[in-house]
């Protein structure tokens, strides 16, 4: 069976049944129209389902739904019953047991609920906060609803833009939906990505989801949560492996596909990274961060030309926004640089911090010292305020400003304490390394920058150092001429 998030793509295409079904690898389809009305008894829907035989375009079965909005989850479970029986599959207890359930009683939470699942996917993760607010209080029994809010809850933490007591409301909402009902999918997935997202316990999360694939071995979902777990655990194979299984389910997964370049991009196999990246594309060109991963892709190859011609034809959002930055850093186009930073969203604190730093390191290069040194102090006192920055993201930014103030003591100290907030997590340990061996390098210590580089090289991690990087980036001038450095270079040579 094929994922939602592939299916839906196809609502409105002008593409034929064979035309699909070879595109999502199935042998059924199952399609159908959905009219709503409001009459004097309410709302009401009418649904025509039909099951089709993709080899022969045969329609092994058909019928047509008019029923009051309060019937839905009736008809749903008619439909899905019938089709099962028109493919003479049986299903298991537990399988039919879930087929019968009603995730609630009220039509407006499951609304409110459906229109989280929706912000989710769309990456608007406060909004759908909001709407997993309203369902749980709509219904206080709909265990699914308390489930996604406890994975936003607990995601919002993992991505650093929400305070520390946001643990205790992903901790409550997994709380309230084990109580209701501790085995449902929704809830054991939820109980996963809580210790994933909301406890950093990549171990613990990991044998959540490996019990999930095994209960629930057509979930895509759950494939995709194995997959990233593997990628901070360092097992870079594995999780490529579960990535594919993931896509088999659901192949126009443009997120997933996303995904699945940054892995391999990590592991700096750049050409496999691109085809996945192509495919992605092709299937979502709206979404602006595909085309910033593929220009991110690009500069690391040392293709600066290339990465801007991507941008140039990209929707133009904050995640796009970036990626100019990089551009125009690795150009050396400081003017440009500078100007950019001054249109960069600033509504939350580490936007405001981020774009002090990046015009205060073109303020440097342009030579406009005191303009550069205010920008920075005023990045590093934001950033030195506990209650405004969770550790792991924030003293990252700080060690960074301090380096560029001067202060490469403080600013080695601010990485550590970083890397031991996230122990066990061995990709974002490795970045805090990269981190350092810049500090290093600025402060003019080649030799400890070059040990660090000559480890990180050899050793993927998510987002991994490429020479090419080291040979583009204009803050490493001062050392281009040290032996150790050009040793380097020549050591790692050409990439992917």
């Amino acid at each position: 069976m094929i994922s939602r998030n592939s299916a839906v793509r196809y609502a409105e295409t002008d593409k034929n049944i064979q035309q699909i079904g070879d595109e999502l690898g199935v042998d059924y389809v199952l399609e159908g129209t959905v009219r709503w009305a409001n009459t004097e008894d309410g709302s009401r829907v009418r649904i025509t389902p039909q099951l089709i035989q993709v080899a022969d375009d045969t329609h092994l079965w058909a019928d047509a739904y008019d029923r009051v909005i309060d019937d839905i989850f009736e008809v749903k479970s008619d439909i899905a019953g019938k089709v099962i029986r028109a493919l003479d599959v049986t299903l298991q207890g537990d399988e039919q047991r879930e087929l019968d359930e009603r995730p609630t009683d009220s039509i407006e939470a499951y609304q409110a609920y459906l229109g989280g699942i929706d912000l989710y996917g769309k990456i608007q993760y406060e909004d759908s906060t909001r709407m997993f607010d309203k369902a749980v209080e709509l219904d206080p029994s709909f265990a699914e609803a308390w489930a996604m809010l406890c994975r936003v809850h607990a995601l919002l933490l993992f991505m650093g833009t929400a305070s520390s007591e946001t643990l205790g409301e992903a901790e409550n909402a997994l709380e309230r939906a084990q109580a209701l009902a501790p085995e449902d999918f929704e809830v054991r997935l939820a109980r996963g990505f809580y210790s994933y997202h909301g406890l950093r316990d990549f171990n613990r999360a990991l044998k959540e989801f490996e019990a999930i694939t095994l209960d629930f071995p057509n979930a895509p979902e759950a494939l995709e949560a194995l997959a990233y777990i593997l990628r901070r655990l360092g097992r870079w194979e594995d999780s490529v492996a579960a990535l594919e299984d993931s896509l088999a389910l659901d192949p126009q997964n443009a997120f997933v596909l996303g995904q699945m370049a940054w892995t391999l991009r990590s592991q700096r196999e750049f050409e496999k990274a691109m085809l996945y990246l192509d495919r992605a594309i092709t299937v979502a060109p709206d979404h602006a961060f595909l085309y910033a991963e593929k220009s991110e892709l690009l500069l690391v190859q040392g293709s600066v030309d290339a990465a801007r011609s991507v941008l140039a034809s990209a929707p133009v959002t904050q995640r796009t926004h970036y990626a100019w930055l990089e551009v125009y850093y690795y150009d050396r186009q400081w003017k440009e640089l500078l100007e950019l930073t001054e249109s960069y969203p600033r509504d939350e604190h580490l936007d405001r911090v981020f774009s002090d730093l990046v015009a205060g390191v073109a303020l440097l290069q342009l030579e406009r010292i005191q303009e550069a040194t205010g920008l920075l102090e005023a990045a590093a006192r934001g950033l030195e305020d506990p209650r405004e920055s969770d550790v792991s993201v924030g003293q990252p930014f700080l060690s960074t400003v301090y380096a560029h103030l001067g202060r490469p003591e403080e600013a080695v100290i601010q990485v550590r304490r970083a890397i031991d907030s996230r122990a066990g997590d061995a990709s974002y340990a490795a970045q805090g390394e990269e981190i350092i061996a810049y500090v290093y390098a600025l402060s003019g210590d080649v030799e400890a920058a070059a040990d660090i580089w000559d480890h990180l090289l050899a050793t993927p991690y998510e987002g991994a150092l490429t020479v090419n990087q080291l040979r583009l980036d204009p803050l490493l001038d001062p050392i281009r001429d040290h032996p150790r450095f050009k040793a380097l270079l020549e050591k790692y040579g050409e990439e992917g």
